[in-house]
């Protein structure tokens, strides 16, 4: 079974009501992984307002719980206006502008980036924080229109002063890469550690990736090591690490070798140890002032 964002999760415990073997009505969902969903089912399939809670150091963008409306298994609009499909298009939902987010979801899916992005347009400049990390995207990828680094920016910049997680994220690597802007370490790491204090995980590796390489903040292997571990600490407790499923294991085994084990390398036990006590002590901070 796949959650909401395609990824694989192995069910535990389903208390709730049935309906020809189905779960149909209402129940609760509990996940290996620890992620429960609470909610309407139908036929089988998350359906109906539903509140799914993720497990515990984990947050999504800045929240531990995300409310939403489900139908045939998927989540169509969460209590966050405009959000982005996939990461890049709108959905009609309750939550969004639904006369143009239809289309352009439709006009996005079939590859018509041309429409999409100038359905996109009006609702930007309105502030909507998602048409405007999707233009950012679009323009930064060159989706629709020729790259434009410099209008990718624009937009990026200003969903990320707006507080959303992802443009800030989004704005980091701008800085960091030097696209559209010139190359600014001190800026990224300012825009990576917004992000990460809302629980972005891929600003807490970059994050990571900052103070191993020393760039914008001093060289700090144990802040570094932090940074990066922060997602897969709680993992490391053997107990813990049996009771995962296969394919859970996999991912840790596959994370570790990308992004710890270089960095261990260069440190004493002593050094990892106290990183990792460290990235305990922030998950439980929900990852503010560490």
């Amino acid at each position: 079974r796949k959650d909401q964002y395609g990824k694989k999760q192995e069910e535990k415990k389903y208390v709730g009501e049935y309906r020809n073997g189905k779960k149909h009505g209402q129940g609760t969902l509990t996940m290996f992984s620890g992620h429960k969903y609470v909610g309407g089912w139908k036929n089988g399939k998350k359906h109906g307002q539903g509140t799914l809670i993720l497990p515990d150091g984990q947050l999504f963008e800045g929240k531990s719980t995300i409310e939403g409306i489900y139908e045939n298994g998927k989540l169509k609009g969460m209590s966050v206006s405009a959000e982005p499909i996939d990461g890049y298009c709108l959905k009609e939902t309750p939550f969004s502008h639904s006369a143009v987010a239809g289309k352009c979801s439709a006009s996005y899916a079939k590859g018509d980036y041309e429409t999409a992005l100038q359905e996109f347009q009006p609702f930007a400049e309105e502030g909507s924080l998602g048409a405007q990390i999707n233009l950012g995207y679009m323009y930064d990828k060159g989706k629709g229109v020729p790259k434009d680094y410099k209008a990718a920016f624009k937009w990026y910049r200003l969903a990320a002063e707006q507080g959303y997680a992802k443009a800030q994220y989004n704005l980091g690597v701008m800085y960091d890469k030097g696209k559209g802007v010139p190359k600014d370490y001190k800026a990224a790491f300012k825009w990576f550690k917004l992000a990460a204090e809302q629980g972005n995980g891929r600003s807490r590796i970059s994050l990571g990736d900052m103070y191993l390489g020393g760039k914008g903040v001093p060289q700090d292997y144990i802040r570094g090591y932090m940074w990066r571990v922060m997602r897969e600490v709680r993992f490391r407790d053997p107990a813990r690490f049996k009771k995962l499923a296969p394919d859970q294991k996999k991912y840790f085994e596959k994370y570790e070798k990308k992004y710890m084990k270089k960095a261990a390398e260069k440190m004493t036990p002593d050094q990892i140890a106290k990183a990792e006590d460290l990235a305990r002590e922030c998950v439980k901070k929900k990852y503010k002032g560490c």
